[in-house]
């Protein structure tokens, strides 16, 4: 006896809502005196289509070169940093073949000195960015990310330096570049 009211009551409304229709023009064709009626003027909107994703964008290094790394190449001279080498698989152009390619960092960056001591890498063809005319950059990793290369470099503000550079013994400090940027103009001259 208990359930049989909300049970009759539910029975009724799901009956009422059923007889209860739309027409284009969003007008009840049953309306109910104490039903709250949208506003005239409403309408019910399609559903909208999802975002269209946008690829990433693709720099001419990464479209081109496959197996893209940074791996230490020799020192240039004793008391200096190794060498950064930019190494990839790279499409040789006008053919289907494919070329191993070896890149040593200095000859397409640079490094800007700020006035506050620290310094960042630039795009500049025999630069010596890395070099200890440069930034004295070492430990370089190439990422799949935007900047897609962090390199630690001993000429940052001394607050930066968070990494001792165990061949050196040197305080070192994250710095990150985007080589997408190098690869529009020095990178292909030189690899």
């Amino acid at each position: 006896m208990m359930y049989r009211t909300p049970i009759l009551l539910a029975a009724y409304l799901v009956a009422l809502a059923a007889s209860q229709t739309i027409t284009p023009e969003n007008t009840l064709t049953n309306p109910d005196p104490g039903a709250v009626l949208p506003r005239s003027g409403f309408q019910i909107l399609p559903k909208r289509a999802p975002p269209k994703k946008t690829p990433p964008k693709v720099s001419p290094l990464q479209k081109e070169c496959k197996d893209i790394n940074i791996k230490e190449g020799p020192s240039v001279s004793k008391g200096h940093p190794a060498q950064q080498l930019l190494t990839a698989s790279c499409n040789i152009p006008g053919t289907n073949k494919k070329q191993n390619s070896e890149l040593s960092l200095d000859r397409c960056l640079g490094w800007h000195k700020n006035d506050d001591g620290s310094g960042r890498l630039l795009a500049q063809k025999h630069g010596g960015g890395l070099s200890k005319a440069g930034g004295e950059c070492s430990t370089c990793r190439y990422l799949n990310s935007n900047p897609n290369m962090l390199c630690y470099c001993a000429k940052v503000c001394d607050n930066e330096k968070t990494y001792m550079n165990p061949a050196t013994a040197t305080w070192t400090g994250p710095v990150f570049y985007n080589l997408c940027k190098c690869s529009g103009s020095h990178i292909w001259t030189v690899f």
